[in-house]
């Protein structure tokens, strides 16, 4: 909202101003479809049966492997070890993707202080200076 507050309250000064200020506009159109569809496909998500299945599959598939046995206790303890890993894993990697926002963003320090020196190194110039987009483009 305070990006476009911004951009509202701007007022292009001569024609170049408008070409840049429309991309720029175009451009954050993009972005907040692409933020719309990003949260419109995360409610998108497996129900309780699909979940269901899921497990009593691998449950099923992992107990199926305990039917046929190998001289080889090493050999065998290997397969159903390895079998049981990758079903996991694939659970794991199901539920992660039904739950794409689980996680917190975290922002470093260090991207405050990226910003932070970017705007120390370009005080003096102000955003209508054609220098400030040069300077910028630099970096």
């Amino acid at each position: 909202k305070k990006i476009w507050d911004v951009y509202y309250s701007y007022d292009p000064g001569n024609v170049d101003e408008e070409i840049w200020f429309g991309q720029n506009i175009s451009t954050l159109q993009d972005l907040n479809k692409a933020r719309l569809v990003r949260v419109y496909e995360s409610w998108d998500y497996l129900d309780t049966l699909s979940w269901l299945a899921l497990i009593i599959g691998g449950i099923i598939m992992i107990g199926f492997l305990f039917c046929f046995g190998s001289e080889n206790l090493e050999f065998q303890v290997g397969i159903n070890s390895g079998y049981t890993f990758l079903i996991t894993f694939l659970f794991m990697i199901t539920y992660q993707f039904n739950h794409p926002f689980m996680m917190p963003i975290d922002l470093s320090p260090k991207s405050y202080e990226v910003v932070y020196n970017y705007h120390n190194d370009t005080s003096e110039l102000s955003p209508e200076d054609p220098a400030f987009l040069k300077n910028w483009k630099n970096k």
